[in-house]
C-alpha cells in the first residue's frame, strides 16, 4: 500500500488572516481612526508592524502584552481565502488515505490556553476533520522528524531552516508577501496563495 503524503503547513496568514484580527485588536486598544486591514496582502511589509503601520513601537508592544490574556484571539481569527480553504479541505482533507496534514506553528498560548488546543479548536470550527496542531519555531527538524514530504510558511526564514535541516522533504513553498521577497534556493517555490500550493501537491 503506497504511504500517505505528509503535509506540513503553517497557520498564521497561510490560512487564518492574523493581520486582520490584530488590525481589529489594535482599533479595539487604540480607536477606529487605525485601519482596519482587509485581504490586501501588499500591505503586510514585515512583522514588525511599528514600522508600516500607524502604531509606536511602545504602542504594539503593550498590543501583545494585552493579548496574553485573550482567551480567544485565534478562535476569532478570519479565514484567509474562504475559497481556498474549501479547495485545501477538498483535496486533502477528504483524502485522508493519501495524505497526512500536520499544521506546524510557533504561535504564542495566549488567556492561560494552549496555542496547540486553540488552533485545534479553530481548525475543527472551520471543519477540518482531526487536525494534528504542533507548536515549535524549530520547523526544519519538525518536518525532518516526522519526514514531511512537503511544506508552506509565509515565514522566508522558516523554509530556509526546513531546507537546511529537512533535505528529504520534496516541496518547500514559500506564501508570497512582500517580506519574504528576496532569492531562495531552486527547491524553494513561491506560491501565491494555498490553492497553487495544493496543485503542486497533486502534480
Amino acid at each position: 500500500m503506497k504511504k500517505p503524503i505528509k503535509i506540513g503547513c503553517d497557520l498564521d496568514n497561510v490560512l487564518g488572516s492574523f493581520h486582520m484580527e490584530f488590525s481589529k485588536h489594535l482599533r479595539n486598544l487604540y480607536g477606529d481612526h487605525l485601519p482596519l486591514l482587509g485581504h490586501d496582502k501588499e500591505i503586510i511589509l514585515n512583522w514588525d508592524w511599528q514600522r508600516w503601520f500607524p502604531i509606536t513601537e511602545h504602542e504594539f508592544e503593550y498590543a501583545w502584552k494585552v493579548l496574553e490574556n485573550d482567551i480567544d484571539f485565534y478562535l476569532r481569527m478570519p479565514l484567509l481565502d474562504k475559497e481556498d480553504w474549501e479547495y485545501f479541505k477538498e483535496h486533502i482533507n477528504n483524502n485522508n488515505d493519501m495524505y497526512d496534514t500536520y499544521f506546524i506553528t510557533s504561535r504564542k498560548s495566549f488567556g492561560g490556553i494552549s496555542a496547540v488546543k486553540q488552533s485545534t479548536e479553530w481548525l475543527i470550527n472551520h471543519g477540518w476533520k482531526q487536525p494534528h496542531v504542533i507548536e515549535s519555531n524549530k520547523k526544519g527538524m519538525v518536518v525532518h522528524a516526522l519526514e514531511i514530504n512537503a511544506f508552506i510558511d509565509d515565514s522566508g526564514k522558516n523554509c530556509m531552516d526546513v531546507f537546511e535541516n529537512a533535505p528529504n522533504c520534496d516541496l518547500i513553498a514559500v506564501f508570497d508577501y512582500p517580506h519574504n521577497r528576496k532569492p531562495y534556493p531552486d527547491k524553494i517555490k513561491r506560491v501565491n496563495n494555498l490553492r497553487e500550493f495544493v496543485d503542486k501537491i497533486k502534480k
